[in-house]
């Protein structure tokens, strides 16, 4: 009778994670004296908001599209205040994170490059970086032996990557 209830418990812990997607993203502004996001604010397809901490590195989040929305510099990630939002623009930051796979975007990379008539201008961008991926790898080793890991290429195609975190 145990042993049943033990695999009972194994499957409906396989379809609880099922429906679990895991994204590599980061943010970091260069500079030791710059304050640093605390969290990145992205948007689901037609749905709300979701702030992801930064300096986690692995994240799980719901499988979808979503739109990179803004950051925010603050602890508290429902103040407001201190956040810098990303516009749309031309071309938007979006990705798509895939289920029962670890999805790799990169350091958001936020570069000052001007100002406005009370503000400062950013420009800002996805980049890789492999600092993140062996900081993800040292943290949670078994996700990777578990699920593929999916990079984005820029033509829009995905290339399927098994990664073996090694000690």
């Amino acid at each position: 009778m145990r042993v049943i209830l033990l695999i009972g418990m194994m499957l409906v812990s396989e379809c609880i994670f099922a429906d679990e997607a895991y994204v590599l993203i980061d943010a970091f502004i260069p500079g030791s004296k710059a304050r640093q996001p605390t969290w990145i604010g992205v948007r689901k397809a037609r749905g709300k908001f979701i702030h992801i901490p930064a300096g986690e590195s692995i994240v799980a989040i719901k499988p979808g599209k979503y739109r990179l929305s803004h950051l925010d510099f603050q602890k508290n990630k429902a103040s407001g205040r201190g956040t810098l939002d990303i516009p749309s623009g031309r071309t938007p930051l979006t990705f798509t994170a895939a289920s029962n796979a670890i999805n790799y975007f990169g350091i958001v990379d936020l570069e000052q490059t001007g100002w406005g008539s009370h503000e400062r201008i950013y420009t800002v961008s996805l980049r890789p970086s492999k600092s993140l991926l062996e900081k993800a790898c040292d943290k949670q080793p078994e996700l990777f032996s578990r699920y593929p890991v999916y990079f984005p290429q820029e033509d829009g195609s995905i290339k399927k990557v098994r990664i073996r975190c090694e000690p």
